[in-house]
């Protein structure tokens, strides 16, 4: 990863308009749990190519992260509705409502995870893997439906 960061920083600084290299970097450093380094790279790669799905999924998360939770849930709604197919924005979501205590919401949004046959009702992670879940939101998934299977609305 740390090549891989490097080489990013590399490309930005020769192509500092080049929107796919911003969000990946920001991207990478969210997954590190660096979203305040993350945040003006991703904002960037989002003012240049603002319709992108993965981007706004990638703000989104990192809004959450920062407990931002309107921008939050606005940028994840934004990024599902480019692509409803988006399983870091749809976990995203999940867990902006249930900051917000929308217990409900958040289980809608699970069970929209569940039909996409991405993901089953089970909270295995060997479930979870062999259904296609990034290993980077497996963990996320799991506390997100242990917390809300126990959850009052």
């Amino acid at each position: 990863a740390g090549r891989a960061e490097a080489l990013l920083r590399q490309s930005i600084q020769r192509h500092p308009n080049d929107a796919p290299s911003l969000h990946t970097l920001a991207w990478l450093l969210l997954t590190r749990g660096q979203a305040g380094e993350a945040r003006p790279l991703a904002a960037r790669a989002l003012e240049l190519s603002p319709d992108d799905a993965g981007t706004l999924a990638t703000l989104g998360r990192i809004e959450l992260a920062g407990r931002n939770l309107e921008p939050a849930e606005s940028l994840l709604r934004r990024s599902i509705a480019a692509d409803a197919t988006r399983i870091d924005a749809l976990v995203g979501l999940a867990g902006v409502l249930r900051a917000q205590g929308r217990t409900l919401e958040a289980r809608d949004v699970l069970q929209q995870i569940d039909r996409l046959g991405q993901t089953g009702p089970t909270t295995s992670s060997l479930a979870a893997a062999e259904r296609g879940i990034p290993v980077y939101l497996r963990q996320e998934l799991e506390e997100l439906r242990e917390a809300l299977s126990g959850a009052n609305d």
